[in-house]
């Protein structure tokens, strides 16, 4: 769902959590890296019972995530990312 309203009308930035149901955010990163190379992508996750947070937001950086972060995030470092990823448009 994600990458449908990402073609029909492309963000500045994208914050996708790596745990989601369906389709998981790596999958989703590496698709929505395939079709739009130059997309911004953040990824976040807090890992799951089975697989610890730093693993997914390694596998997320490798799959081409501009940015990753471990939950909860602080809130000042997003925004000064999401500032980074949007002055180098």
């Amino acid at each position: 769902e994600a990458l449908e309203r990402y073609r029909e009308q492309q963000a500045d930035v994208v914050i996708m959590d790596i745990i989601m149901p369906g389709q998981d955010g790596v999958e989703a990163i590496h698709a929505l890296r395939g079709e739009f190379p130059e997309a911004k992508i953040i990824a976040v996750s807090g890992g799951s019972p089975n697989i610890p947070g730093e693993r997914l937001l390694k596998t997320a950086s490798q799959l081409g995530a501009d940015r990753a972060f471990a939950k909860p995030m602080e809130i000042d470092l997003l925004l000064q990312t999401i500032r980074e990823l949007t002055s180098k448009s």
